[in-house]
């Protein structure tokens, strides 16, 4: 607004474009690290696989292909995020409880230190409401509501978006917790000293194949976390090619650009993104949270 200069435009779609380009890297990295950690496929094969399925339908559907699409991964999602530690919860309960678990399974502090909100760094604190807080700006979000039909229909949109993001983390942390105390010692701990970033993935694995021999259902849930990768990684690359297309070339080098002209700077900076964004994530030994 008022920006007749297009510098606000200009920083906004830079800024976009740089951390998105190392978000989606994120993503796939953890579909790579999905694709390997259940099947056993070699890393840097699992992650061009997951790459190249999300390009592919990015690419050629746009907007209304990562909306079909998301929707669907995203009701997928949170049924795996409420089933899978609700059932582990009620395996960890009968063995001892909780926090006795916690406790043996050798927290740092005990488990009072590691259920408290108020014993990490403050940075840590700080880091992770600023995250929180600004899920609500986020550009990937925001294009959801755009899409909007009618002004009629935001006041549900805002409700349903709220709830499902308020039941989605909350469940998020449950499953740290609760996937702490669940895979101590077989997985996490003296027995075993898989990656903290597996915790989801092993719970899933082991609950419903060893747990309950029930190998399908299994299947699905690992669908479910698939289904967070792709319905991040769709958003990002959709956004990041946006700005370019819509903000940087029509909006400031070629005003007169016509849809077309727009559509094609679209699809090729879909592209590129995501080239750099599977380079930067070639390295295995790369966090997802770090990225």
């Amino acid at each position: 607004f008022h920006d007749k200069k297009n510098v606000l435009l200009c920083i906004s779609s830079i800024v976009i474009v740089v951390f998105f380009l190392v978000y989606t890297a994120s993503a796939f990295a953890a579909g790579g690290k999905l694709f390997h950690a259940v099947t056993g496929v070699d890393y840097t094969v699992a992650l061009t696989i997951g790459a190249v399925v999300i390009l592919l339908y990015t690419f050629m559907g746009g907007f209304m292909a990562v909306c079909v699409t998301d929707f669907i991964q995203g009701m997928l999602m949170l049924v795996a995020l409420l089933a899978v530690p609700l059932m582990a919860y009620a395996v960890v309960s009968g063995n001892g409880g909780l926090r006795e678990l916690l406790d043996a399974s050798g927290v740092a502090g005990g488990s009072d230190s590691y259920m408290s909100l108020w014993q990490n760094r403050a940075i840590d604190i700080i880091s992770q409401l600023a995250w929180g807080l600004g899920y609500c700006g986020m550009p990937h979000i925001l294009t959801r509501f755009m899409a909007v039909k009618s002004q009629k229909e935001l006041n549900k949109s805002k409700g349903i978006a709220i709830v499902w993001v308020a039941l989605s983390l909350t469940f998020a942390c449950i499953i740290g917790v609760v996937g702490r105390a669940y895979l101590y010692p077989e997985v996490l701990g003296s027995a075993g000293a898989d990656s903290a970033e597996n915790v989801f993935i092993n719970m899933i694995t082991h609950l419903f194949t060893k747990q309950y021999a029930l190998p399908f259902v299994a299947g699905i849930f690992l669908c479910g976390i698939l289904a967070a990768i792709m319905s991040t990684a769709d958003s990002q690359l959709l956004v990041t090619a946006s700005s370019v297309s819509e903000d940087i070339y029509k909006g400031v080098v070629n005003k007169e650009a016509s849809d077309k002209k727009v559509l094609m700077v679209s699809r090729i900076t879909v592209v590129v993104v995501a080239i750099i964004a599977y380079i930067i994530a070639l390295n295995p030994n790369n966090s997802i949270m770090g990225l």
